[in-house]
């Protein structure tokens, strides 16, 4: 009698960007009691350090031409690090026979020469002969179960570091293609005032560039949507139909949640909308303090925060009363600059 292969478990891998309300969406999933997976006491964030580099060093939106060797060093060697601890954590959860669910920020992984041609124009930096992509372990087994009935459209092992066009970020597509991909947006009149805010909290008005280009960088669904682009040409379609497309108006639905939860491989039962609120909410870190401020003091999903029935009008005028007639301004351009690609990724979203 024939019997088929264990599955290996699902590395599930929520692609988000900052203000997307991916904390919400984890709390809800109740990751620490997924029996399934080995789940990560921040949830992920692996590429945090070389975001935290380039903004120490002024190097968020500068022109690669303009980078020293020691600058291009330091960022490769944050990528390959940050990659170490992904991979690790993968290890550690095979090694329990387990699968992981783990969220991260597309435009922290996003390599400089992608960068700087999406900032500057196709052909600046593009003469830059550096190697950009993270090194998988020699030894690291990151191969994934296809589903059944379906074979990878690649043939690459999994330790291989190439890559192909359309893929901007530090992986080699041998990783990218190992795992299941999800992706969580949400309209950016809700998601960029919520960015500015952090940012205002971090250096105040006053140090606010708003002619930045790392505004351009930050303020934008292209990486979003780019990556989504690229998995849907290189992914084979399995059920549920990766890579996965979340509205954040979508998650506060209880039902939805639960389609979703058992699609991916999660306990469905483990779902929640209430929880007990931070008890010590100022002994948290400050960063996280800021980032999770709402998650850290609710009892449960926030009413409000939803873009049905938003009125631009309206929003515009909030903006100047918080931000100021010239911030407004500039939010408003940003979200406008970004509408086409999320409505491009909303239209693709997830229904269950």
């Amino acid at each position: 009698m024939y019997n088929p292969p264990t599955p290996t478990p699902r590395i599930n891998f929520l692609f988000t960007h900052p203000r997307t309300s991916s904390h919400l969406f984890t709390k809800i999933l109740n990751l620490p009691a997924q029996l399934s997976i080995h789940a990560h006491p921040q949830d992920g964030y692996f590429f945090l350090s070389p975001t935290a580099l380039r903004f120490q060093h002024n190097l968020a939106g500068k022109p690669l031409p303009s980078w020293t060797a020691q600058e291009k060093q330091d960022l490769k060697t944050a990528f390959q690090k940050s990659y170490g601890g992904f991979e690790e954590f993968v290890q550690e959860a095979r090694e329990k026979g387990k699968g992981v669910f783990v969220k991260e920020h597309v435009l922290w992984m996003v390599e400089p020469r992608a960068e700087t041609r999406y900032l500057y124009g196709a052909g600046e930096g593009q003469d830059d002969d550096e190697n950009w992509t993270i090194t998988p372990s020699p030894t690291g087994d990151f191969d994934a179960s296809p589903a059944p009935g379906k074979d990878h459209t690649k043939s690459i092992p999994s330790n291989s570091d190439t890559k192909s066009p359309g893929n901007e970020t530090c992986l080699p597509d041998s990783i990218l293609l190992s795992l299941s991909p999800s992706f969580l947006i949400r309209h950016p009149a809700l998601a960029f005032p919520s960015l500015l805010r952090t940012a205002l909290d971090n250096g105040g008005i006053v140090s606010l560039d708003l002619a930045s280009t790392v505004h351009k960088w930050e303020f934008s669904y292209h990486w979003l949507r780019q990556l989504y682009t690229w998995y849907s040409l290189n992914l084979p379609t399995p059920n549920p139909p990766y890579p996965v497309i979340l509205d954040a108006d979508d998650i506060t639905s209880l039902a939805f949640m639960r389609k979703y939860a058992e699609a991916v491989g999660l306990d469905a039962e483990k779902i929640r909308f209430e929880w007990e609120a931070e008890k010590d909410f100022d002994s948290v870190p400050r960063i996280e303090r800021r980032m999770k401020e709402t998650i850290l003091k609710s009892k449960g999903v926030v009413p409000g925060k939803m873009s049905k029935g938003l009125e631009m009008d309206v929003e515009c005028e909030k903006w100047k009363t918080e931000f100021g007639a010239e911030a407004a301004e500039k939010l408003a351009e940003w979200v406008d600059s970004a509408m086409g690609d999320w409505v491009w990724l909303w239209e693709r979203r997830w229904r269950g």
